[in-house]
């Protein structure tokens, strides 16, 4: 898909038929497997900062760092 998109600017684009299709399903592609997970992430956030806040709960300073450790080391290691 990404290959057949340098004949958009190629001389004589206007005769490539499928560019519009091409542009519509990278579009799409960008869409479904970028911005939905990002729309997720970001209201599963806000829902998350509205629970701490209308609780009155505060994440303790001391948790923070080994906390970022276990993500950081969940996230780098290798899956069997």
């Amino acid at each position: 898909m990404i290959g057949g998109f340098g004949l958009l600017f190629a001389p004589g684009a206007t005769t490539v038929v499928f560019a519009p299709f091409l542009l519509l399903f990278i579009v799409l592609g960008l869409a479904v497997f970028v911005g939905t997970p990002m729309l997720a992430a970001a209201i599963a956030a806000a829902f998350g900062g509205l629970l701490l806040r209308s609780r009155a709960l505060c994440v303790c300073h001391d948790l923070s760092p080994g906390l970022l450790f276990l993500l950081l080391s969940f996230a780098t290691s290798p899956s069997s």
